[in-house]
């Protein structure tokens, strides 16, 4: 039996044991443990590469199976451990549609805008669904979102950096099979942004070219982002800390860029980038251009491009 039979064996073996031992109440865990597994991806891809015989390469596979199994037993996440129909740390798991508290419903959440606030510091968990930000409002900061998976809070203070708006989701809700999170966010083009991100298995599609952003943090697991910025800083730095993902980022042609990629399995199209040394790349006038993107992606198995446009 050759590996690559043996490498997907494993895998599909380790998953359906832990759904198998769900629905007979053996244990309990989520779907977002699923998603958590995805480095089994590179341990398993890994032992493939060792040059040991195939038998001993299955071996080792199959206790790496084992073990993921174990671990997911023994060792639950508290703030996802729930199961089908109850309640455990605020989640919800209900399979009866007819149920009027768990229906989709909207949400629209804002902070009134102060011209007095020069700097916003933004904090986003986006959690799992699809996120948008493309379009300018009155107020400082407005977010809607339309779906069935939980309550989103917005949450304010001042300190010494500017004004500190975080939004997160709480009393979090999963309807088995209809889940649904879209979400909208607006920013007004006044003040200078610089925003954090958490996002799970989530699509983000943020066009940022007629805002003044800074620096923009993302970490995420399962995602696909798209990015525009624009040139309305003299610098922004952009840290993207991702595991299986598909980046593409656009950038305006007045805008010099440096690359700095840290990855495991990723392919790049980079076709106005200069690979300066291992790991570092920089458009060809990035030392003349007084507007300068620094860009750093630390990976797993991912897909990115840049692109000026």
């Amino acid at each position: 039996m050759s590996y690559k039979n043996a490498f997907w064996g494993v895998l599909l073996l380790t998953v359906g044991v832990l759904f198998a031992l769900r629905n007979f109440d053996i244990i309990s865990f989520n779907w977002r443990t699923v998603v958590d597994l995805w480095p089994l991806l590179l341990v398993l891809w890994g032992v493939s590469m060792l040059p040991f015989k195939p038998g001993i390469k299955l071996l080792v596979s199959a206790a790496i199976g084992i073990t993921a199994v174990v671990l997911v037993i023994a060792l639950p996440k508290p703030a996802y451990d729930f199961g089908w129909g109850n309640w455990h740390n605020d989640i919800y798991i209900d399979d009866d549609s007819s149920d009027s508290r768990y229906v989709p419903r909207d949400q629209d959440l804002s902070e009134e805008f102060d011209p007095a606030v020069k700097m916003v510091i933004l904090d986003i968990d986006a959690a799992a669904g699809t996120f948008n930000l493309k379009d300018t409002t009155a107020d400082l900061v407005k977010f809607e979102s339309h779906g069935n998976v939980g309550s989103y809070h917005m949450t304010s203070y001042d300190n010494q950096e500017g004004r500190r708006i975080k939004i997160s989701m709480e009393d979090v809700r999963i309807k088995s099979g209809r889940v649904k999170n879209e979400a909208f966010l607006k920013l007004n083009p006044s003040p200078e942004y610089e925003m954090n991100i958490s996002a799970g298995a989530s699509k983000l599609d943020f066009d940022l070219s007629a805002f003044k952003i800074r620096r923009l943090d993302v970490e995420g697991g399962a995602s696909k982002f798209d990015l525009r910025i624009g040139d309305l800083v003299d610098t922004l730095n952009i840290n993207l800390e991702m595991g299986v993902s598909s980046i593409d980022i656009y950038i305006p042609k007045s805008v010099g860029c440096q690359l700095k990629s840290e990855s495991v399995l990723s392919s790049r199209h980079l076709p106005e980038l200069n690979r300066i040394s291992e790991g570092l790349y920089q458009t060809s006038d990035f030392s003349g251009t007084t507007k300068k993107v620094f860009i750093k992606i630390e990976s797993a198995v991912s897909s990115f491009s840049i692109k000026r446009y």
